[in-house]
């Protein structure tokens, strides 16, 4: 079975877990989608990869989510690691930049864009306004 070893990060909201403010760290990732966060005491119920999404027609960042996490690899080596291993092990869970269905979500989809710097504040006002006129 394959694996890989990809430094990843996110912001963790008080009401899910106010004990890491910010989570990051190395992620062992198996080729079934198995995860482990490497040398850190945080644990997880089913750590396995949800979904994932592909920011590089942005820029060079991608992110998996596990149960509530939205963790960012950022990191150039990651990324470049990370990447081909996801496209051909976890195709199926790949989700649209743009997945959200309700207004409600697209705006925290927005949010989270925004965040992991995938888009800048003005384009994030930008798409706010458009989503508000659709």
């Amino acid at each position: 079975m394959e694996s890989i070893k990809v430094y990843a990060g996110a912001d963790v909201p008080a009401v899910i877990d106010d004990s890491y403010p910010r989570l990051d760290g190395t992620f062992f990732i198996t080729s079934k989608g198995r995860v482990s966060l490497i040398n850190h005491e945080r644990k997880f119920e089913s750590p396995k990869i949800d979904y994932w999404k592909n920011y590089s027609p942005h820029n060079q960042k991608m992110s998996f989510h596990i149960e509530w996490f939205h963790f960012l690899i950022e990191d150039p080596e990651s990324f470049s690691i990370a990447l081909p291993f996801f496209e051909k092990y976890f195709a199926q869970k790949l989700r649209p930049v743009y997945s959200e269905i309700s207004f409600v979500g697209k705006q925290v989809e927005l949010g989270y864009l925004h965040r992991f710097k995938v888009i800048t504040y003005e384009e994030l006002i930008l798409k706010k306004s458009q989503l508000r006129h659709e």
